[in-house]
C-alpha cells in the first residue's frame, strides 16, 4: 500500500457544513469557514477554489498553485470569465 501524506482543509461555507461535516477524518478537517487565511494559504500546497476575484486576486499575489472552478451561481458567468482571464 502506497500512503500519502496529504491534508484536506475544506470550507464549506455554512449552508452545506452540516451537510459535509461527517466527511471529516485524521486527514480531512471539514470548516464552515476559515477565519485564518494567512495559515491556511501558507500550509497549501495546491489550492481548489471557486474563481472570485478576491480569490483571484489573493492567490496571483501569493503565487500559489491553484485549481479555480467557476461557480454556476453567479451573474453574468462572471467566475467564468474570472478564471478565463488566468489562462
Amino acid at each position: 500500500m502506497v500512503q500519502s501524506n496529504i491534508q484536506l482543509i475544506w470550507q464549506t461555507g455554512k449552508f452545506y457544513y452540516d451537510d459535509l461535516k461527517n466527511y471529516q477524518s485524521d486527514s480531512v478537517k471539514v470548516m464552515p469557514f476559515i477565519d485564518d487565511m494567512i495559515s491556511a494559504y501558507s500550509s497549501a500546497d495546491l489550492i481548489s477554489a471557486r474563481a472570485g476575484a478576491t480569490t483571484i486576486a489573493e492567490l496571483s499575489n501569493l503565487g500559489l498553485a491553484a485549481v479555480l472552478v467557476p461557480s454556476p451561481n453567479v451573474a453574468a458567468n462572471h467566475q467564468f470569465h474570472n478564471a478565463e482571464s488566468l489562462t
